[in-house]
C-alpha cells in the first residue's frame, strides 16, 4: 500500500485490490477511515455484510475487525489511519464501525478522497475528517433500508 501522505498523527494510503481478491479479517491499531474511490466489494464487520459500489466511507474504530471480498472490477480506496488524539476524541464516532453509502456523506467522502490524492494540508485533512464523521453520525439510515437491502439480496 503506497503511502500518499504522512502527517504527525495520520497516514494516508492509496489501496488498489485486484478483481475478486479477498482481504482476510484484520484490525488496525489506530482508527481508520476508508474512502471509496472506484470498483466494488463486500464488506464484512460486526455490523453484518454490506455491498459497496458507490461514494461511501467506512470508519473502523481501533481494533474493529473487518474483511473484504473484492468485486469483478477490483476496488480502489483511500485509507486514513490516525491517532485518535490527532483528530480529537469528541469527533470520533461512538460506534466501532460506521458505514455511510451515498447521499451527502457519500458526496463528502468522494470530495475528501479526491483531496487526498493532491497536495494535502494536514489541518485541512483533520478538519474535513471531523466534519465528515460528525455529520455522518447524526444521520443514520432509516430502519426500513435494512429491509430493502435484505429483500434485494434475497431476490435481486
Amino acid at each position: 500500500m503506497p503511502i500518499v501522505h504522512r502527517f504527525t498523527g495520520a497516514i494516508v494510503r492509496r489501496t488498489i485490490d485486484p478483481s475478486r481478491a479477498t482481504v482476510a479479517e484484520h484490525a488496525h491499531d489506530w482508527p481508520m477511515l476508508s474512502l471509496y474511490v472506484m470498483g466494488s466489494y463486500r464488506n464484512v464487520t460486526e455490523r453484518g455484510e454490506h455491498d459497496i459500489a458507490g461514494p461511501s466511507f467506512v470508519f473502523y474504530g481501533r481494533g474493529a475487525a473487518h474483511s473484504n471480498a473484492v468485486g469483478e472490477a477490483g476496488f480502489e480506496q483511500i485509507e486514513v489511519e490516525f491517532d485518535p488524539d490527532w483528530l480529537a476524541s469528541p469527533a470520533l464516532p461512538r460506534e466501532a464501525v460506521l458505514l455511510r453509502i451515498g447521499g451527502g456523506a457519500g458526496a463528502h467522502a468522494r470530495q475528501l478522497a479526491g483531496a487526498c490524492g493532491a497536495a494535502l494540508d494536514e489541518e485541512y485533512l483533520r478538519q474535513a475528517m471531523r466534519r465528515l464523521l460528525s455529520a455522518a453520525e447524526d444521520r443514520a439510515a432509516p430502519a426500513w433500508i435494512a429491509k430493502v437491502d435484505a429483500a434485494l439480496r434475497a431476490d435481486p
